[in-house]
């Protein structure tokens, strides 16, 4: 049997295995040297390369000091944040149009699967982080008002609907004042926008779309989002009646009505002639 020689290396270790060079000029020798290098920028690893690296960290936890040390070096290089407003905005307009496939969608939920989104470890930390918040379990009446208020000030939809636009063409036509998405307290803490408001008429309009409130006409009787058509008559009832508890008269158009745009044009002038002359007011 023919022995092999050990090589030097194998024998002894490197003299600076371990250490870390601390010395200035050193340093700044380093960062000199490799300026304009492009690094390993644009290079990835092979798959098979990537499979080591993934059975490597499998199991692998990070302590809670180097969990606490990347947070204090995170916010010292990044006090504004990771991402500028700039990079949001850039990754805002990539993303505008973009869609998730079936496949990544069916990836999402298999990962999901038999999983929960809070262990009852971090609800146990939950239920101690929000001992003391009096908001956190019970609302008081304190609370519930500044609720009411808030919700009040929101302006639902976000942007007006294609009917609703149509509707503010004619009113505009007619030289008639309005507001649009008005908030009304009808008790029992319930807040309803209206889509119209003529204040010198006392006169609410509102632009209701087929499905959303199941127009008969158009054949909509099997409900909504669990809710039967009878339970969103209902509501539409209750509201209808609150406004006029207030002393408003309630007008409804529907969506089909606003394709038809000379006989909504009609419609809408019956109801701004039909004002006793006290309570309406033109613009001049």
């Amino acid at each position: 049997m023919r022995l092999r020689r050990l090589r030097y290396f194998e024998t002894h270790s490197p003299w600076n295995k371990g250490r870390k060079e601390t010395r200035p000029e050193i340093l700044e020798k380093f960062r000199v040297s490799h300026l304009g290098q492009k690094g390993n920028k644009g290079w990835h690893h092979s798959p098979k390369t990537l499979e080591v690296l993934r059975l490597q960290k499998l199991g692998h936890k990070r302590s809670p000091e180097s969990i606490e040390k990347m947070k204090i070096t995170t916010k010292q290089r990044f006090p504004n944040g990771i991402l500028s407003d700039e990079a949001k905005d850039s990754i805002r307009r990539k993303l505008i149009g973009h869609s998730v496939s079936a496949e990544t969608r069916l990836k999402i939920r298999n990962s999901k699967l038999g999983s929960k989104i809070h262990s009852e470890e971090h609800k146990r930390l939950l239920r101690e982080r929000m001992k003391g918040n009096k908001y956190a379990s019970v609302k008081t009446e304190e609370h519930r008002q500044k609720l009411i208020a808030n919700r009040a000030k929101l302006v639902l939809p976000l942007h007006n609907t294609r009917p609703e636009k149509v509707v503010h063409d004619i009113l505009d036509r007619l030289n008639v004042k309005y507001r649009t998405h008005v908030a009304f307290y009808l008790g029992n803490r319930h807040v309803h926008q209206v889509d119209v408001l003529i204040e010198s008429g006392w006169i609410t309009l509102e632009i209701d779309g087929c499905y959303w409130h199941q127009c008969p006409v158009c054949g909509h009787v099997k409900g909504r989002n669990g809710k039967s058509c009878e339970e969103i008559h209902l509501r539409d009832r209750f509201i209808e009646q609150q406004l006029k508890t207030l002393g408003y008269d309630v007008y409804r158009i529907w969506e089909h009505e606003t394709k038809d745009l000379r006989g909504l044009e009609e419609k809408v002038k019956l109801i701004v002639d039909a004002l006793p002359s006290l309570r309406l007011r033109l613009t001049e």
